[in-house]
């Protein structure tokens, strides 16, 4: 285990290898087992309320989860129903707060 991060009612970590496991509540998405394409992993990740964000290699942002709040609108877009997933690229970093994330673009 290399990161564990834990939030209201789930908690995720990110082994050597840069796959994730979560477990806890999964009522939102924000634990549902995602298979990454080959080559890619994660750097960084963050659990949210009722929500959870990888940074990928390549700069690829993803997040699953509830989305009621636009927190998985990275740039913002039109909300899906939740729960929902979404990835992007072109994020060089997140950062987690006690309270909030930020992602800066690259």
């Amino acid at each position: 285990m290399v990161e564990l991060d834990a939030s209201f009612g789930h908690s995720i970590v990110r082994f050597h290898d840069g796959s994730l496991l979560g477990w806890g509540a999964n009522y939102r998405g924000q634990i549902t087992p995602v298979q990454f394409p080959p080559g890619t992993f994660a750097l960084e990740l963050a659990a949210g309320s009722e929500f959870s964000l990888a940074r990928l290699n390549g700069g690829t942002l993803f997040g699953g989860g509830d989305n009621n709040y636009h927190q998985l609108d990275f740039p913002p877009l039109p909300c899906p129903s939740p729960p929902a997933s979404r990835a992007t690229s072109g994020w060089s970093s997140a950062t987690r707060s006690p309270s909030s994330w930020t992602a800066d673009a690259s």
